[in-house]
């Protein structure tokens, strides 16, 4: 019986870590502002300070350039996943990207 509690227990701790992960998807091409989520203003930058957890994961909405004004800064594990999108970090010859 303790067994199946403590399975139980494991379980819901590693469903409980799933449902964290968090989707952010950047409809902006602007290097500022925007909020996340929200359906038109959601930057890079944006999704990038709302992602708290090192399983969330931030998409872009369609393909984009978007060029920075300075370096992005991640304190956090995130993915960056453009699949099926063109996008582009330019850092217009004056600033890194990461």
């Amino acid at each position: 019986m303790r067994v199946s509690r403590f399975l139980a227990l494991c379980a819901l701790l590693s469903f409980a870590h799933l449902a964290a992960a968090t989707t952010y998807t950047v409809t902006s091409k602007a290097d500022s502002g925007g909020m996340c989520p929200n359906a038109n203003t959601c930057t890079l930058r944006a999704a990038i300070a709302a992602a708290t957890s090192g399983s969330d994961t931030i998409v872009f909405g369609d393909e984009m350039t978007i060029t920075l004004a300075n370096i992005l800064s991640l304190s956090t594990s995130v993915t960056l996943d453009a699949t099926g999108h063109a996008v582009v970090l330019d850092g217009n010859n004056a600033v890194g990207v990461i």
